[in-house]
């Protein structure tokens, strides 16, 4: 009988797998992180020592510890000194003018020589419609006027009734002097309305020179607020004329570095060492089982005698994913000969697919192994489609 091969120590798998991964990224950094040269400067890749670090077994590995080196060459070496003596003589400037911002900035503004706040004429203060008017004179004036202008022809309208004979109380006479009163009368209506025209004519007059010396007194407000704001604003400047230029002069200027390619970390795929241990383990494991295919004969012919097949005389179980008839089949060591390793199926695993091939002997089962391989040869006969 040839025994089923050793399972492979995971530890010992994965120590292998990571040892070479660790190598796989090694050779990557390598190849992916070119020493690069160009008109500016030069950059290089060089082992600055080694690293333990421990494996999945606990022992410790080394892993190499890399140094990234960029050198300007000589032109951008001198730019690089002005450039830094330039910044040094900027900040010293800084430093000096900085010195004096505490007492500078501890003093408040000075606003006594600014132009005063002008609020202007307030509405309150401008008195309108007090324009001096005279209705009663212009009315004597009109009517004195009037009087000049008909006293000659009223005189005259009267003497020539007189002459006629045409006395007061005559129809003639009463209309003349009639027609006379109306006249004066609609002279001094004229002389009312006149009066009251000129009366309003006046104080509009006043009114616009009111109003004139109102707005002339706002827009010297505006202009005076306007001075005074100037003024606010220039102070303001000139004080923060000497923390604009600290603050400029901290600022300096950047050397400008060459662009180089950043490091590459990619690694590489590397083979699946844990995953070929393993297949090789299951490839002898089959194979060992197509070996062993004699151990059904034999699982016959002692049948009656040793009841093999029973679980309860077994140990070290381990399944083998592969199947006689549908049963599984496992390595395991009997419980009396435990420096053998064997290969079968388990019989109570058997009583459930084919009863008929289990034999009892005594308190144990043994399996009909003939009984299932005939039937494990049809099962594949009929895959095939034999």
């Amino acid at each position: 009988m040839v025994s089923s091969p050793k399972p492979p120590s995971p530890t010992a798998t994965a120590a292998a797998q990571q040892r070479a991964e660790i190598g796989a990224a090694g050779a990557s950094s390598v190849m992916n992180n070119p020493n690069i040269v160009n008109p500016y400067g030069s950059q290089s890749y060089s082992i600055a020592g080694w690293e333990e670090v421990p494996d999945a077994k606990g022992k410790m590995i080394k892993v190499p510890r890399y140094t990234q080196t960029q050198t300007l060459s000589p032109d951008q070496m001198k730019l690089l000194g002005l450039e830094t003596q330039s910044q040094y003589n900027l900040g010293s400037a800084a430093v000096e003018q900085s010195a004096k911002m505490r007492d500078y900035l501890g003093k408040t503004m000075d606003t006594s020589g600014w132009a005063n706040w002008n609020q202007g004429p307030s509405g309150g203060e401008v008195r309108q419609d007090q324009a001096p008017t005279d209705k009663a004179g212009v009315q004597k004036a009109m009517m004195d006027l009037y009087g000049r202008q008909s006293q000659g022809k009223n005189t005259a309208e009267m003497a020539q009734m007189a002459a006629k004979g045409l006395n007061p109380g005559s129809t003639q006479y009463g209309a003349t002097a009639k027609r006379q009163g109306d006249e004066y009368t609609d002279a001094a209506l004229k002389a009312y309305l006149a009066s009251g025209e000129e009366s309003r004519a006046s104080q509009d007059s006043f009114n616009r020179a009111t109003q004139q010396r109102f707005d002339m007194g706002g827009a010297e407000a505006d202009r005076a607020n306007a001075l005074r704001g100037m003024q606010a604003q220039e102070g303001f400047a000139m004080r923060n004329q000497p923390i604009n230029e600290i603050t400029a002069l901290m600022s300096g200027g950047q050397v400008t570095m060459p662009q180089f390619s950043p490091y590459q970390g990619q690694s590489i795929n590397p083979a699946n060492i844990a995953q070929m241990i393993q297949s090789n383990y299951m490839a002898q494991a089959a194979n060992a089982a197509n070996t062993n295919s004699g151990i059904f004969g034999v699982g016959a012919n002692i049948a009656g005698a040793i009841p093999w097949s029973d679980r309860r005389l077994k140990q070290d179980i381990v399944p083998m994913n592969i199947e006689l008839a549908g049963a599984p089949m496992y390595t395991f060591r009997y419980k009396a000969f435990p420096h053998i390793i064997h290969v079968g199926v388990m019989a109570d695993e058997v009583r459930e697919l084919h009863p008929d091939a289990i034999i009892p002997v005594g308190e144990f089962d043994t399996v009909d192994y003939d009984m299932l391989k005939a039937r494990h040869k049809g099962e594949i006969h009929h895959e095939l489609g034999w």
